[in-house]
């Protein structure tokens, strides 16, 4: 159901310079934190000599055995300054978590704040696309309350890319949010690799996960969350852990950046999955190009991708 735009009313000049200036300094950093995921991907194109037979061979690698080795004894040891381990300890944890309280800091977002989505980004004439209720908005519903839109949102999207002449893939995905910041995401592609003699190898490989919005303003939403992986053939199911990491950056109307990475385990290989594109919104509708590269242990797919994706 589409609203109507909200009314907007004027602020004191210096509360609309420090929104000025916050607002600026997220689109920089998520506009560098983007091309950076495409220019990695971009400078280490892989070649897909290995295709999906080698896929399976790293994931189901037999486990190597463990031998006993006896421990050697430790010499010259000497005892290590608490105050400078506690010292390094902190900083270490600073930078760690740097990736999730530095965009909550740039974004000036603050927890417990009521907000809605509209429609979908740049809906009805407004700048970005989450809404919040502390924005300054004077239109009230039937129930009294100021105007902000839905409650959730639902993003569903269909792509596909190219990985040379003989391996194609083909992805659905989608994510569910809530304004209690809370989500799921889920992801499928299914890899078609065309053999000699008419024959073809597919799989599948998707992950499913639980997701948390951790900074935002109407202009970029930062979210990070855990999950599990899955590959899936004729021959058997496999099933590891995931950890996702991703932005949605709305710069200006009608242009939606995206990045996410991906890392985990399956079976006995590191998955590392690396996106990101950019793409025109016209109503409710995206169509998007960008670039896809995922690791499976040793085994490396990557190429150009072409999308859409629909907002609800």
């Amino acid at each position: 159901m589409h609203h109507q735009p909200p009314e907007s009313y004027m602020t004191p000049s210096h509360k609309m310079t420090r929104q000025a200036m916050s607002f600026a300094a997220t689109r920089l950093s998520a506009v560098i934190a983007a091309f950076a995921f495409v220019a990695t991907g971009l400078l280490a194109a892989p070649a897909h000599a290995g295709k999906l037979k080698d896929v399976r061979r790293e994931v189901r690698r037999p486990r190597p055995s463990k031998t006993n080795t006896a421990r050697q004894p430790r010499s010259n040891y000497q005892p290590s300054n608490s105050n400078d381990d506690g010292l390094g300890a902190i900083i270490a944890l600073y930078i760690f978590t740097a990736p999730w309280w530095l965009p909550h800091t740039l974004t000036g977002d603050r927890f417990g704040r009521t907000y809605a989505f509209p429609a979908a980004p740049y809906a009805n004439g407004i700048d970005g696309y989450v809404r919040f209720a502390d924005m300054g908005h004077t239109r009230k519903d039937a129930t009294g309350r100021a105007y902000l839109g839905g409650g959730g949102a639902l993003r569903m999207r269909l792509e596909s890319g190219w990985l040379g002449p003989d391996l194609s893939r083909l992805t659905v995905g989608g994510r569910l949010s809530s304004s209690q910041r809370i989500g799921l995401e889920t992801e499928w592609t299914l890899y078609s690799e065309f053999l000699t003699g008419n024959v073809s190898d597919r799989l599948w490989l998707g992950d499913v996960n639980v997701s948390f919005i951790f900074a935002q303003n109407p202009w970029v939403q930062f979210h990070s969350g855990l999950g599990v992986r899955v590959m899936n053939d004729d021959i058997q199911t496999d099933v590891g852990f995931n950890f996702t990491y991703g932005l949605d950056l709305y710069v200006a109307k009608p242009v939606i950046i995206s990045a996410s990475i991906d890392m985990g385990g399956l079976g006995e290989a590191f998955v590392t999955h690396l996106k990101a594109h950019a793409g025109i919104i016209l109503g409710t509708v995206e169509v998007y190009a960008g670039y896809d590269r995922i690791d499976v242990g040793r085994s490396v797919f990557g190429g150009p991708i072409i999308g859409i994706r629909s907002w609800h």
